[in-house]
């Protein structure tokens, strides 16, 4: 999943919803079903690229996304 700032991996999310609380925008939600935990989008037309999620995420579950041929 990605929007124009971030990707995320939902096979290295491990629900510990430290990016949703860093969130001030409300970019991010959970899927908190018994058996299926990530993080998705919940908002992703409000993030505005602070990346603040991705500083907190610390299994690298949301990076910084990048179109194929931009630096």
């Amino acid at each position: 999943m990605h929007n124009n700032y971030l990707v995320i991996n939902t096979n290295l999310c491990k629900a510990c919803w430290k990016c949703i609380l860093s969130c001030k925008k409300k970019v991010l939600g959970k899927v908190n079903l018994p058996f299926h935990k990530h993080v998705r989008f919940a908002h992703p037309d409000n993030c505005v690229g602070c990346y603040q999620c991705e500083k907190e995420c610390e299994f690298g579950a949301i990076i910084k996304y990048s179109k194929k041929g931009d630096e």
